[in-house]
């Protein structure tokens, strides 16, 4: 059930680390519940640890030539005219329990911004990002996950 994974460094954890598996295009979600039944409080903090100290890849839309200039030109307004930066800070690699937003998957970060627009993303006590998600249009939605997937 679960696979071998070579790019993740050994600790204690390979098993619970290892179902992760190959990140999948279609944006289906990984089950974790068989494994997180069996992890104790401690493994759940300590996991957490060793994520949090991971650090963050490279994105490869960094990386890329940037095929919508005019995007990220909007998307960096709109996160200037926004309350972003106060929760995520200017690099937006968030902190403690504000998610990092620099350099993920552009369809991920659009995804979750229309998920907390309609209400269905959880914020975790942070209703900022909803409010501010909210009254985005689909253009601004588009130009934000685009600057943001580019960081």
């Amino acid at each position: 059930m679960f696979a071998v994974t070579s790019q993740l460094p050994p600790n204690p954890f390979s098993r619970a680390l290892s179902c992760t598996g190959v990140p999948r295009p279609s944006g289906e979600a990984v089950v974790l519940a068989p494994v997180s039944e069996e992890l104790a409080d401690t493994d759940i903090r300590d996991l957490d640890g060793y994520f949090a100290a991971l650090a963050p890849p490279e994105s490869s839309a960094a990386r890329a030539p940037d095929d919508h200039p005019e995007l990220t030109a909007a998307g960096k307004k709109a996160v200037t005219t926004g309350r972003c930066v106060s929760c995520y800070g200017d690099d937006f690699a968030g902190s403690k329990a504000v998610a990092r937003m620099a350099g993920q998957r552009e369809d991920y970060l659009a995804k979750a911004l229309h998920d907390y627009k309609s209400g269905l993303g959880v914020v975790g006590g942070v209703a900022a990002v909803a409010d501010v998600a909210y009254q985005l249009n689909d253009q601004d939605v588009a130009a934000l996950a685009h600057y943001l997937s580019r960081l």
